[in-house]
């Protein structure tokens, strides 16, 4: 329009408007030169997650950008990055690849921190990157780190508006009550998630709420606090058939769980037993969905079979049959959730804690050490205490 008025009296002068023309185009160029990468970046992950390849991601992304017209800064531009890195999560959550993404996250995140590319007007894009690294940071159990880039997020959080306050203060609580709850800080995990509850700044979605109450309704289940959890959702005002259309299916099953395992914890395992059933039954098809619900289902006949008859689980049966079956090696080192579900067999051979055995074997981890490594008399010794119940993959995050 400028170079269409530039005989106007009061236009600017032609040679600025031409100026200004030709870097607008030189931008649309590489905005579209961007696009066209960050195709080609969604096509290699979905290639390498159907061969099951974890390379290295700034090799590959630089050999893309190499092949085309765009330069390497154009990784400086804060909205395309996120949604580079926003793609990255989304393909490698489900696999045990999160420090890849962290590596990738921090060192970008820093170049673009430090060009001073981040402003009022993307500073919900910047929250955005750094919840994206304290994520992957707690898969990859590297809990100090993430505590550190923790302490930036809730720093930027305050100086946003209502509406992204409300989108990402309620994860930055649920982050600090996972890693106290890894921690050996059960407790404090329990306090942050009744906190952010009741908060009065912060307006949860339904979808946020209902999330927090099953993370919430869990680490009661694990401190034996099994009326506290039982109350978190007689709370919500909403029948079964609702929250499972707001939540799906899976996230249906896993409160059901939870609840078998509080009616198994009180005593009431005839009840229990039944509810397991009817959750296996319930939701056989989504149990044979993907290769991770299947190592679920594996999970659950065998917490079935030990409901039904304890002594059948002992140190023999867990190496020879249980291990193999689970496809646990050793050095094997899996992400926080898998984790969880495997401690609840390895507390019932041991004859320990289950929250205690999560939280030994997650410190092993952190030292490096072997977490299946089990130094007990393989033919003498049998189990019979239940105490507790089970995790698995995706209950928390």
């Amino acid at each position: 329009m400028q170079l269409q008025y530039a005989d106007l009296d009061d236009a600017d002068e032609l040679d600025q408007i031409i100026s200004k023309s030709k870097k607008n185009k030189e931008h649309v160029a590489r905005e579209e030169g961007a696009l066209i990468l960050l195709a080609k970046i969604k096509k290699k992950i979905k290639a390498q997650k159907i061969e099951g390849e974890d390379q290295n991601l700034n090799k590959v992304i630089n050999q893309l950008i190499g092949k085309s017209e765009i330069d390497q800064d154009i990784l400086l531009n804060p909205k395309l990055f996120n949604t580079v890195l926003s793609v990255l999560r989304s393909a490698y959550l489900g696999r045990n690849s999160m420090p890849i993404i962290a590596e990738f996250g921090i060192e970008h995140y820093s170049l673009i921190n430090e060009a001073g590319k981040f402003n009022k007007h993307n500073h919900h894009i910047k929250l955005n990157m750094l919840y994206i690294i304290c994520h992957a940071l707690y898969r990859d159990l590297n809990f100090e780190k993430c505590e550190k880039y923790l302490e930036d997020f809730a720093e930027n959080i305050s100086g946003l508006g209502k509406n992204h306050r409300n989108k990402f203060y309620p994860k930055y609580i649920m982050l600090k009550a996972a890693i106290c709850f890894f921690c050996d800080k059960l407790d404090e995990g329990i306090v942050y998630l009744e906190g952010i509850l009741v908060e009065d700044d912060v307006t949860l979605s339904i979808r946020i709420e209902l999330n927090i109450r099953l993370t919430l309704s869990y680490y009661y289940l694990m401190a034996k606090n099994y009326d506290e959890g039982i109350r978190v959702f007689r709370e919500v005002n909403h029948r079964d058939s609702y929250l499972e259309s707001k939540m799906g299916k899976e996230w249906m099953m896993k409160k059901f769980l939870i609840e078998v395992g509080s009616y198994y914890g009180d005593g009431l395992e005839e009840i229990a037993l039944s509810r397991m059933k009817s959750v296996m039954k319930k939701y056989d098809k989504l149990l044979d969905s993907t290769p991770t619900f299947n190592r679920a289902k594996i999970f659950f006949a065998f917490v079935r079979k030990y409901m039904e008859n304890p002594i059948w689980l002992t140190p023999k049966e867990f190496k020879t049959n249980i291990l193999p079956s689970l496809k646990i090696k050793s050095g094997q080192r899996d992400d926080p959730q898998s984790i969880i579900f495997f401690c609840w067999l390895k507390s019932k051979v041991l004859n320990t804690d289950f929250y205690k055995t999560v939280v030994n074997t997650i410190k092993s981890l952190e030292e490096d050490s072997d977490y299946i490594d089990l130094e007990i008399d393989l033919e003498s010794q049998f189990l019979n205490e239940i105490d507790n119940f089970l995790w698995f993959k995706g209950f928390i995050f």
